[in-house]
């Protein structure tokens, strides 16, 4: 994930039986320099972080608040001031949440990186008077500045941006109203990881007489590698049960957060949440809707997938705990320098330059590679700000899926090079709906690469569970889109909002995608979604896109695909994500497009299918 506003293999590769062995460290200090953070480019030490911070509290207290503006050169300036103090916030909130994150235990991060939210905060507070200042500016003036003054054109989307929204700017003493409330939506957070991370000890399973801890790491592995199903079944209670014996209390916590984005709704003057949160990149209420759908509709390969797993295992109770496993062998470890030359061979179709800034990121202290105790596990992520180099955050565990999760990141911080170098600050960042393009089009270019390369039929038994598990979590991701657009629909029609009446909206949800393929389903799954945003259709948006690229710059000879894609890498926030797209030749708001996804799987569903039969596994 991006943290915004706020590769015949022609390498030798060791093939062994994957375990749980994964890379681990108890002690932060024995893991290599070079697969860890630099953090010295952001700051020396938290002594420079300090003083950058004192230095930034003092530019947000001095402020200066208009009613109005006279010239060109006055406008620029202030909004340049503000951009600059708000991306001076962000490299303090950045440092000391990375710092926080490698090691959870660290209160001192945490109190760092709980005063640049402050900061945050106090800066939105400051700033309140900005868009109704803009508002009342005489259009054509601002226009013919804009066309006078060469700097203020990099505020015109900006600008168009604001004037779209004028009946959602709110005057500012309202505004500095609501700026406070922004801490309680961060303790909704703060207290859903500290209930999950903090006060539950982690699950623990016996194997071989081992006693093993489970995080996400080694919960994942187990499911993908353990061929005692009793082992992965018990995994699977234990994790559920580190969820669901708080789930009253995370529907509360869920309760209480959705509550808060429909306050903020209706202060901003919006129908609904939904239109709230998609607003801002100016995305149609009935595209979220009818991409969610259509997904929902084309989950045949979904389903036929996994009765030819259950048929291939012998499994007449087909459940949770057996969709991840591998059914065929070898198992193939990739240990970073392994993972690092199979990218460099998956992204070659897309020029040296890529390829250079790829390396750069893998081989320069911009990834932190390797789980250590107390580091976050449970999620992956890249995170910048403007004028400084991307970061990655993995538990990187040696795996093929590993790999794949690595060249995901690795797409986002690479669109934020381009992006950066291409874009002024008041551009520079672009939009999840287009970052999440850049990342599963990596995916993409990996999944083609190893089915092409791999010749052995059980090897690309291997290799189709990998490409087609990452693929279905594009489902479980419209899946979960649908659950929080149900849940703000409850919430929003004043219908209560508990424990049992979520783990009834899942189940049937839930069916309606999988149908009977699956068995001993535990309807409370939701609980491990954190608080509910509407953020997962941009997966399922950004994958159907990244399909339409990858086909087209595949057998597109001219390369005039790919020069459309470089352009949208180096576009950063300069207009909205569908707009963007259509300049680059892909219109998602076409419904034909939909179904690329579905289209894509049922290819690589018939693909296993085939190599099932020719591997024995079924008739």
């Amino acid at each position: 994930m991006t943290s915004r506003k706020y590769l015949i293999l022609l390498f030798i590769i060791a093939i062994s039986i994957k375990s749980y062995s994964q890379p681990y460290f108890e002690n932060r200090a024995d893991i290599p320099e070079k697969y860890t953070w630099d953090l010295t480019v952001l700051f020396e030490d938290w002594n420079i972080w300090k003083s950058f911070y004192n230095e930034t509290e003092t530019l947000v207290s001095k402020i200066v608040v208009r009613d109005s503006f006279c010239t060109a050169n006055e406008l620029y300036e202030s909004m340049y001031a503000l951009d600059t103090i708000g991306n001076r916030i962000d490299k303090l909130a950045m440092y000391a949440m990375m710092q926080a994150n490698v090691n959870q235990k660290d209160e001192f991060a945490e109190k760092q990186r709980y005063k640049a939210m402050v900061l945050r905060t106090r800066f939105r507070y400051k700033n309140a008077w900005l868009p109704p200042c803009l508002q009342k500016l005489n259009r054509d003036t601002v226009y013919q500045w804009i066309k006078n003054y060469p700097k203020l054109k990099e505020y015109e989307f900006s600008y168009r941006s604001d004037l779209r929204d004028k009946e959602h700017v709110i005057p500012e003493e309202k505004e500095n109203t609501l700026s406070p409330f922004d801490y309680a939506y961060y303790a909704f957070d703060d207290a859903y990881e500290a209930l999950i991370n903090l006060d539950n000890e982690q699950p623990k399973i016996t194997i071989n007489d081992s006693l093993i801890s489970l995080n996400t790491t080694k919960y994942f592995d187990i499911l993908r590698n353990e061929k005692n199903r009793e082992v992965r079944k018990n995994a699977y209670k234990q994790m559920s049960k580190l969820y669901n014996s708080n789930k009253n209390t995370i529907a509360n916590l869920m309760y209480g957060a959705a509550s808060m984005n429909y306050a903020y709704a209706q202060a901003y003057n919006f129908k609904s949440t939904l239109a709230y949160h998609i607003d801002y990149d100016s995305i149609p209420i009935e595209f979220y809707s009818n991409l969610i759908e259509k997904i929902k509709k084309g989950a045949k390969p979904l389903q036929k997938y996994h009765k030819l797993r259950a048929h291939a295992m012998k499994i007449n109770n087909y459940s949770p705990y057996d969709t991840k496993f591998s059914i065929a062998s070898p198992k193939v470890s990739y240990n970073v320098e392994l993972a690092k030359k199979l990218i460099v061979q998956a992204l070659k179709p897309m020029g040296e330059e890529y390829v250079s800034k790829t390396m750069g990121l893998l081989n320069n202290r911009k990834i932190d590679y390797f789980e250590n105790k107390d580091k976050v596990t449970s999620v992956a992520y890249t995170i910048s700000c403007f004028g400084t180099p991307p970061y990655i955050l993995t538990s990187y565990g040696e795996g093929l899926k590993d790999v794949f999760d690595l060249i995901h990141e690795l797409g986002h911080a690479v669109h934020a090079m381009y992006s950066m170098e291409n874009q002024p600050i008041a551009t520079h960042e672009s939009t999840i709906f287009i970052d999440e393009i850049t990342s599963t089009f990596n995916e993409l270019l990996l999944s083609d690469y190893v089915l092409n390369h791999w010749d052995t039929n059980e090897s690309k038994l291997y290799i189709l569970e990998i490409v087609i598990d990452n693929m279905i979590f594009y489902y479980k991701s419209a899946l979960k889109a649908d659950f929080a657009l149900q849940v703000y629909n409850t919430l929003e029609s004043d219908e209560d909002i508990t424990a049992s009446v979520l783990d009834q909206m899942y189940a049937k949800i839930h069916t309606e995608f999988y149908a009977n393929s699956m068995n001993n389903i535990d309807s409370s799954s939701w609980c491990s979604y954190g608080l509910l945003e509407f953020y997962d259709y941009q997966y399922v948006s950004s994958m159907t896109a990244s399909l339409r690229f990858f086909d087209t710059i595949k057998n597109n000879a001219e390369n005039d695909w790919k020069n459309k894609y470089f352009a949208l890498l180096k576009a950063g926030g300069n207009d909205f994500p569908l707009n963007q797209l259509n300049k680059s030749g892909i219109d998602l708001m076409d419904k034909n497009n939909y179904s690329a996804i579905s289209n894509y799987l049922n290819t690589l569903v018939e693909m296993y299918e085939h190599e099932l039969k020719l591997n024995g596994r079924i008739q």
